[in-house]
């Protein structure tokens, strides 16, 4: 048996089609680069995550959330904006063995403010269990002074 596992996909805007079908408009790549100047207020975020559980495996709760970071090197850190919380509870799940179970969570966050470089965490908890969906950096090209914000040869960014 496998541990359950998923994918988020971060995109502007999610849209839902006649026969359960979705488009997925303006799908972010590794970054999601803000060319103007700090703060911004963008028209809307969008998410898609996908969870795949293995009936096999035994939950009382799956718990989704969606967290906003400060700072990329504060995954781990207790201090982040909860955007989304999502209870889900295995009802009426099959107990077939091999078989799979999938749910999905999709939301738009319209608008959706930006004031500092930031992160965004998906992720699903089966109880005690941490399942990464995914992170969507957010970063700005240029500081509020209109400077541009590159890299330095480290990789972390230049004054």
């Amino acid at each position: 048996m496998f541990k359950p596992y998923g994918v988020t996909i971060f995109c502007d805007d999610i849209r839902s089609e006649i026969g359960g079908k979705h488009t997925f408009v303006g799908v972010y790549g590794a970054n999601l680069i803000i060319t103007q100047s700090k703060p911004v207020i963008l028209p809307s975020v969008s998410i898609a995550a996908t969870l795949v559980v293995p009936n096999e495996f035994k939950f009382s709760t799956m718990v989704y959330t969606l967290k906003k970071y400060a700072k990329e090197d504060d995954l781990n850190s207790e201090d982040y904006d909860l955007l989304i919380e999502r209870k889900w509870e295995p009802k009426n799940r099959s107990e077939i063995p091999g078989k799979i179970s999938k749910h999905i969570e999709m939301v738009s966050m319209s608008p959706f403010p930006v004031e500092n470089d930031c992160l965004l965490a998906s992720r699903a908890y089966f109880d005690d269990l941490e399942i990464k969906l995914g992170v969507l950096p957010i970063k700005f090209l240029a500081d509020s002074s209109g400077a541009a914000n590159t890299p330095s040869k480290s990789g972390k960014r230049g004054d």
